[in-house]
């Protein structure tokens, strides 16, 4: 970008602080925000917007490099000029002006570096009282003209903006390539540590127990409190029928609620409303229901068998059946993502077997916030 576009530092001007070069670099990310969310736009009017953004960019990238406040010149092409007479341009008049001048424009610099709601509005007026003051004093005994700037625009004067990034290095293109892959490694390695899940060792069964244990300091004061303890990791507490059992043995109950799942509070308001049996029909498998989506992260079953005990063996075979022959096409599907469907169809299989004896494990999973039947609009 030509030296000419940008307002230079007048005599008066200090040179940056570290604390205001971090606030350039901070308004640099911004506005390098703004130019990708430009070019990924597709208003029409969007070009000059984007030409201005990597003009400033350019502008505050100069200013970090040399340690000095840069701006773009202001002044549009068709400008109003005015020529002062001799006596106007030594009078005292135009001293006072510039006077006044300075201290705007300190004020506005001030300002800038200080603003943290709106700093492009802040850039803007800094940008308008620098041009300003200089037009100002830049009057000479051979140059008595003066462009008039009545109130802050936007620079818009025609020029060449090119927007380049040098290339990095490979030695650092790879030490940053092996930074980001540990710390990657490291954030999938605290994940799995707070949120990860176990059939035997976490799940929520365990979770239950281990979050009600927190809220005591010690074993003791929570026998105490509940009439007993249990541990999470003690005898077979994670199959969450045995935990139900031991909850009674282990704790002085007051009192007990039932919550019914969210499918089968669901399908209670559809019988309210429509036929039973044209209900328990649609709503009794996932190729019609319409109460459930099918989730990537759910195993592939047909039947929901949590409200049909007596039929439930017969689905469950149809639904050991289904996540089988999924199992095939995860076969198939293996050189093109790494196994994750036989995974999934293996899944399918294991949660389906307890249906075969009556048991249920599997209630279809639901999206955070989505709506239940009957929920308004």
């Amino acid at each position: 970008m030509e030296s000419d576009a940008f307002i230079p530092p007048m005599k008066e001007e200090r040179r940056l602080t570290i604390y205001e070069k971090e606030i350039l670099e901070g308004f640099s990310e911004k506005l390098i925000h703004s130019i990708v969310e430009l070019l990924r736009s597709t208003r029409p009017d969007k070009g000059e917007t984007l030409l201005l953004q990597m003009a400033r960019y350019l502008a505050v990238q100069q200013s970090l490099e040399k340690g000095i406040l840069l701006t773009l010149d202001p002044f549009f092409k068709e400008i109003r000029v005015v020529e002062l007479t001799d006596e106007e341009r030594d009078g005292a008049g135009v001293a006072s002006l510039q006077k006044d001048l300075v201290k705007q424009r300190t004020q506005r610099r001030d300002a800038f570096f200080r603003e943290k709601q709106h700093p492009e509005i802040a850039y803007s007026l800094m940008e308008t009282s620098r041009a300003r003051s200089w037009e100002l004093s830049k009057l000479t005994d051979t140059h008595s003209t003066v462009r008039i700037l009545q109130k802050a625009t936007l620079p818009s004067c025609p020029g060449v903006v090119s927007f380049t990034f040098s290339a990095p290095h490979k030695e650092n293109l790879q030490e940053a390539d092996a930074a980001l892959k540990q710390e990657l490694s490291d954030l999938q390695s605290r994940r799995e540590e707070l949120y990860g899940y176990n059939l035997v060792w976490r799940n929520c069964a365990t979770e239950l127990i281990r979050s009600l244990n927190s809220a005591f300091q010690d074993p003791e004061s929570g026998r105490t409190a509940l009439g007993g303890w249990l541990e999470p990791y003690n005898g077979l507490l994670f199959i969450p029928f045995l935990f139900y059992d031991q909850t009674f043995s282990a704790y002085s109950l007051q009192d007990e609620q039932f919550i019914q799942a969210r499918r089968l509070r669901n399908l209670d308001r559809l019988y309210e409303q429509e036929n039973d049996l044209w209900v328990w029909l649609r709503e009794s498998n996932t190729l019609t229901s319409t109460i459930y989506e099918s989730r990537s992260k759910d195993t592939p079953f047909l039947f929901f068998t949590d409200d049909s005990l007596f039929l439930r063996p017969v689905q469950g075979l149809f639904n050991v059946t289904y996540a089988a022959l999924h199992g095939v096409a995860g076969v198939v599907s293996i050189p093109f993502d790494g196994g994750a469907g036989l995974n999934q169809a293996v899944r399918g299989v294991f949660y389906s077997l307890p249906e075969l004896t009556f048991g249920n494990i599997r209630k279809g999973s639901y999206a955070i916030g989505e709506k239940n039947v009957g929920d308004p609009n």
